[in-house]
């Protein structure tokens, strides 16, 4: 059950890239530079999920992973949500135009 859950995460990763807030460990522990938008892609294109757990908060149920390409570390957010509207009235009663999530 397990490898079939890592398996599909890692499928939804690279399609998700929009949708995925990474916390780069090495950049908070270190005086190292943050990553460029293509590292980020290029980490998230090669990265594998070592590690996930469900997270308690969230109404999508979200994931949170630990990604590594044997050098880096990042913590991520995933959701296995991919839905597209063109208008969607959020619950503060705003209208939001081209709406993804």
């Amino acid at each position: 059950m397990r490898a079939l859950l890592v398996s599909r995460i890692n499928s939804f990763v690279v399609s998700a890239v929009l949708g995925i807030v990474i916390i780069p460990w090495s950049a908070l522990a270190t005086d190292e530079p943050a990553l460029t938008r293509d590292q980020i892609k290029e980490f998230l294109e090669t990265a594998k999920v070592v590690n996930g757990k469900p997270s308690s908060k969230g109404v999508t149920h979200p994931w949170r992973l630990t990604l590594s390409d044997g050098k880096l570390i990042h913590d991520a957010s995933f959701q296995a949500i991919d839905q597209h509207k063109s208008q969607q009235r959020l619950e503060s009663g705003q209208l939001e135009f081209n709406f993804v999530d």
